[in-house]
């Protein structure tokens, strides 16, 4: 099946002069792209070593992590509770306050909607933010079942039932349509799945038989789980933008790339899984796992939870997928918690283009403009969104990249 042609843009880190690297003053270019055909499906193998991005991040501003802004009052930022609309305002759900604060592209506070509560407009356990492309946003709010939502005034709207199946995990809404996260039974396993939805019908895209699970009880926190997997086990893990969708389903380096619901080809790196440990595993934990109930988070013990879930064998290869909108791809590789791991960066027909240190900024969500927002937490564990914009090398060599 032919790789699609898709619009090269510099919205997220891939400049075309990558292609030819060295002509862009990089690094020796890797061992060529090997393009194969497999069951009708390319698969695009790179190899050879890590290569350096020609580009360079520049902080714009932050947002969060200070009280004396009402607006800047939070401090928790990740994939499931930001999002950017079409316009380039910035989203941001405030689970602990029950709200939802949005900014403008410049970092100016807009309006705060939400609040406590089961009325409408109101949220009794928030989860997850979904922005939909025109600015309206929805509140995953778990005791309702329901999305809670509001328009790109801020005004209330209808809440809507979540979809089917789902247990958790970030939604992606685009125009005409969501893709969601759910899960099933299948003789006694657990079958993890991605749903493409619209107001026709619901399709399931691609799914992933998880590790044998078992019942699990948590003295350390009070907590009982009719199943988990081994810490480390291979989940499902996706990324989704417009109608191109990428998922990981095992524990190698090893990326499905789907474009308007039909797979279209594979992206491969000569990359194994790191053999995993019961200290790493421990490790995996932090201070512990965090459940969250009706009444607050709970925190069960670390070694606790090792103990009774043991322990994969590896630790996956990839951990973390982000799909800009002109479809080229950012992969942060797998590791254990804490730990800086490097960002791999591929165009949009999935040739590899370069490697982000450890410790850079991984993309949460993307501007219109070609910026990019992402988390950045301090030593006091204060998580705030940061937005930076994105130089190529040969601008900055030049001059022209600012410092």
């Amino acid at each position: 099946m032919p790789i699609p042609t898709r619009r090269v843009s510099p919205l997220l880190l891939l400049p075309v002069c990558l292609a030819t690297l060295q002509a862009c003053g990089g690094a020796d270019s890797p061992d060529l792209v090997v393009r194969t055909d497999s069951a009708g499906i390319t698969i695009v193998s790179n190899g050879g070593a890590d290569l350096p991005p020609p580009i360079v991040l520049h902080e714009d501003f932050r947002l969060g992590g200070d009280d004396s802004r009402p607006e800047h009052a939070f401090y928790q930022v990740n994939a499931g509770n930001i999002g950017v609309d079409d316009a380039g305002n910035i989203h941001v759900l405030d689970a602990s306050s029950h709200r939802v604060v949005s900014f403008d592209g410049q970092g100016r506070h807009l309006r705060t909607v939400g609040g406590r509560g089961g009325g409408p407009g109101e949220m009794g356990m928030p989860f997850g933010l979904v922005v939909e492309p025109d600015g309206a946003v929805g509140v995953v709010d778990i005791s309702k079942r329901a999305l809670v939502r509001f328009g790109p005034d801020g005004s209330v709207l209808e809440q809507q039932p979540l979809p089917e199946g789902y247990r958790g995990g970030n939604l992606v809404a685009y125009a005409g349509g969501m893709i969601a996260p759910s899960s099933r039974a299948d003789d006694g396993r657990m079958v993890s799945t991605v749903v493409h939805t619209t107001a026709a019908d619901s399709r399931e895209l691609v799914d992933m038989t998880m590790a044998e699970m078992k019942p699990v009880q948590l003295a350390s926190c009070g907590m009982g789980f009719s199943g988990m997997p081994p810490v480390f086990s291979p989940s499902l893990r996706w990324a989704a933008n417009g109608d191109r969708l990428v998922v990981v389903r095992s524990d190698g380096y090893d990326i499905e790339v789907f474009d308007d619901g039909v797979p279209t080809f594979r992206i491969r790196r000569d990359m194994a899984p790191t053999p995993a440990t019961t200290a790493l595993a421990v490790q995996e934990q932090g201070e512990g796992m965090r459940v969250g109930t009706e009444g607050g988070y709970r925190v069960c013990e670390p070694q606790e939870v090792v103990e009774q879930l043991g322990v994969a064998p590896t630790i996956p290869a990839i951990g973390q997928l982000a799909v800009a909108p002109d479809g080229s791809i950012a992969v942060r590789r797998g590791g254990v918690r804490d730990t800086p791991r490097a960002i791999d960066l591929f165009a949009a027909d999935g040739e590899y283009l370069g490697t982000l240190p450890p410790g850079s900024p991984f993309p949460l969500a993307f501007l219109p403009d070609g910026r990019i927002a992402a988390a950045d937490t301090d030593a006091l564990d204060v998580t705030r969104l940061v937005v930076y914009r994105v130089d190529w090398r040969d601008n900055v060599k030049s001059g022209e990249g600012g410092g």
